[in-house]
């Protein structure tokens, strides 16, 4: 986040080629989608923001990969383990149905089965989901950041080239 600010203040109180110097000297996505937006600053604000823009998006692909697996594994494993409570489910009803007299242990197994697997769906599908969102929250925050960094940049510019 640090990062973020001391681009900030570069952008609106330093020169193009500190804005420049700093994005080279920094090794993360905001800075590349910046840099590649002032190298194509000469051909105009509209260059430059359509530059910024489509660089913002292969950025934020690259952020996406694997989200839709964690995704699936989040959605899946609860309903696997639910898959797994109807199946003990069926083996405990179908020993009460084979049997003439019930007792808890002829029982047990399927409602162990049950609970077993519904817990390890949970237990895979809860932090699944929690990881996914908070990497979703992530690059929501990314793609602010470009936004308002990238209209922070041109606007500089702009002021730069009509002062």
């Amino acid at each position: 986040q640090s990062s973020i600010r001391k681009l900030e203040d570069i952008i609106k109180t330093g020169t193009t080629d500190e804005i420049h110097a700093h994005c080279i000297s920094e090794e993360n996505a905001l800075a590349k989608v910046i840099l590649k937006g002032l190298h194509n600053r000469r051909y105009g604000s509209e260059r430059m923001e359509k530059v910024i823009s489509v660089s913002g998006s292969i950025e934020v692909a690259k952020l996406e990969r694997g989200l839709s697996i964690l995704s699936s594994i989040g959605t899946l494993a609860p309903m696997v383990g639910f898959l797994g409570t109807v199946s003990g489910m069926i083996q405990a009803f179908g020993k009460i149905a084979a049997a003439s007299s019930v007792s808890p242990r002829l029982v047990a197994g399927g409602i162990e089965e049950a609970l077993l697997t519904t817990a390890a769906g949970l237990i895979v599908g809860i932090p699944s989901i929690f990881s996914y969102n908070y990497f979703v929250h992530r690059i929501d925050i990314f793609v602010s950041d470009i936004n308002r960094i990238s209209a922070d940049l041109v606007e500089g510019l702009l002021e730069e080239t009509h002062a």
